[in-house]
């Protein structure tokens, strides 16, 4: 009996590094978004570069395509990973502040699906708001 609870722990705990693995690498995500006040259609792209170690989950998510110069990196704080669900946050700088941005995301094969959320920003849509949900390959 102590044998077989062993291996069914070994087997328990291999399965979940072997999905918590599975997130590591590149994942790519295009949203088209028309400004509210008007004007062309524009192409948000996100790129998540994400490591696992065991259920934490590190990394950066870096956009372009929103008119802001050069993209940077934001670097994953939070982040834990279980099972084939993905929670993190990142801080980005701007000129009104510090803005805190929650992601949650579930991993299906090569793809990343999944929501963000600004702190105290929820259901205020505008700009950002249209682009909460997303959708990203993996590269």
């Amino acid at each position: 009996m102590r044998k077989f609870l062993s291996i069914c722990v070994l087997t328990f705990v291999t399965a979940a590094l072997v999905l918590a693995a599975g997130v590591d690498g590149k994942w790519v995500a295009e949203q088209k978004f028309t400004p509210p006040n008007g004007g062309d259609e524009i192409t948000i792209t996100t790129t998540f570069d994400l490591k696992a170690e065991g259920n934490k989950l590190t990394g950066t998510v870096t956009s372009s395509g929103m008119g802001r110069g050069e993209p940077r990196p934001a670097e994953i704080v939070d982040g834990k990973i279980d099972g084939d669900k993905l929670e993190f946050v990142t801080v980005t700088t701007t000129q009104r502040g510090e803005m805190k941005w929650k992601w949650e995301a579930t991993v299906a094969g090569d793809t990343l699906t999944g929501k963000r959320t600004r702190e105290g920003g929820e259901g205020r849509g505008g700009r950002m708001g249209a682009l909460g949900e997303f959708t990203a390959k993996r590269q």
